[in-house]
């Protein structure tokens, strides 16, 4: 703990003069953006807003500084190539000008991860500043959860703390992401004591997942935590231990709480897609439907939740949502063949940027699961949410920066 301490204090140190000879706009913009794994914490719209306020200030100092030369790299083109797929099938759509719109503005995500990798957090005293309020972020978050646990319990099988609705969750899954597979690699590959004191991190923000009842995020951030298992040549004997006290965990609350076991037991795979009659094989059904009527270019972003309603007059075997639960699906169905197949290109071009050679400590640790993080934030084979709603971007994009900018870092 003493180590850790001082390394602490040593970051410190190091940001306070890495931002000394900066202007202050720059020096506050920087402060703002170490700052968003708590604004992310209060609410979505806060955590909106400082998002694209970082990508506009990155924005305005291009402009200032004549450099564009970010815009030559792959993955930067390919999110272009996509928003402008984007855009086109919004134009061609029933209401051009809303979906049009929708396209847009979607572009304030990527667009905070190109201000993260090419600015923001360009700097390794930066990214392990970032890294630092990220892992500060999951704490505070699990916090808050086991609070409402003990204060109020569950309602139904949900936690609801802090933002009032059902999904509490997905900060665990996509904004912490890059904190958590920290955890994982430093849990598994460091040798001292710290390497300990991480697995128990990791493995107490996974039981907070568990009570939150968001099975599709307690499974995403599982299969992520195993596979970046696979990257960090880990020390094996300490992997068992801390799987057997996971399942061990996971059979006693499941054991012990009823609500729990028909959540993750009985009514998980009653309510899989495929099953007679569940929600989300109605949504796929029409889904499916729309997607086979508008092949190319889709019905334009946000039409599913706009038209879905209006085009069917036999809602037999279909359901109509504000989304269709799934990116891929929703791709095909919102941007067609088209704007699926470039944003396939997009997500894996930025997997493939978030490879960075392998190094040691902290930098090993990041660098061996960094591509791990981006591959589960947009996994094909789950529910998700919504590809060009709020909800769901404002944490998705925190961490893709993140990832960006420690596979860039560490490249050098």
């Amino acid at each position: 703990m003493k180590s850790l301490f001082i390394w602490i204090i040593q970051k410190l140190s190091e940001l306070k003069g890495h931002l000394s000879p900066k202007p202050l706009w720059e020096q506050v913009t920087i402060i703002f953006w170490l700052l968003g794994p708590f604004i992310m914490l209060w609410e979505r719209t806060p955590a909106d807003i400082w998002l694209t306020v970082c990508g506009l200030m990155f924005v305005f100092k291009c402009f200032r500084d004549k450099d564009f030369c970010w815009t030559k790299i792959w993955w930067v083109r390919s999110c272009g190539i996509f928003w402008l797929c984007c855009i086109i099938s919004g134009l061609m759509s029933e209401a051009p000008i809303h979906s049009a719109s929708e396209a847009f503005i979607w572009f304030r995500f990527p667009l905070f991860a190109m201000a993260t990798v090419f600015w923001l957090g360009n700097s390794r005293i930066l990214f392990h500043a970032m890294l630092f309020t990220t892992l500060a972020g999951l704490f505070l978050m699990c916090g808050i959860l086991l609070a409402e646990l003990f204060y109020h319990g569950q309602r139904g099988s949900r936690l609801h703390w802090p933002y009032g609705d059902e999904m509490p969750g997905s900060y665990l899954t996509r904004a912490a992401m890059p904190a958590y597979l920290f955890l994982i690699g430093s849990a598994l590959s460091v040798r001292s004591k710290l390497g300990w004191l991480a697995g128990f991190a990791a493995l107490g923000s996974i039981i907070v997942s568990i009570m939150t009842g968001e099975r599709v995020n307690f499974l995403n951030r599982v299969l992520a935590g195993l596979t970046a298992v696979v990257f960090v040549k880990p020390i094996w004997s300490r992997f068992f231990v801390f799987l057997g006290l996971g399942l061990t965990t996971f059979g006693t609350i499941l054991a012990f709480n009823t609500t729990m076991f028909n959540s993750y037991v009985v009514n998980f795979f009653s309510s899989l897609p495929g099953q007679s009659g569940t929600v989300y094989t109605g949504i796929f059904t029409a889904s499916k439907t729309i997607f086979l009527d508008n092949p190319i270019i889709g019905i334009g972003p946000d039409g599913f939740r706009q038209f879905c309603k209006e085009l069917f007059t036999d809602y037999v075997g279909r359901a109509c949502d504000n989304h269709s639960h799934n990116y891929v699906i929703q791709l095909l169905v919102e941007t067609g063949l088209l704007g699926a197949i470039f944003g396939s290109v997009m997500i894996v071009s930025i997997i493939i940027a978030c490879r960075a050679n392998k190094k040691s400590g902290v930098n090993g640790v990041f660098a061996a699961i960094a591509f791990v993080g981006p591959i589960f934030l947009f996994f094909p084979l789950l529910s998700s949410g919504d590809f060009f709603g709020q909800f769901v971007n404002v944490f998705t994009w925190s961490a893709v920066g993140i990832f960006l900018a420690g596979g860039y870092l560490l490249k050098r």
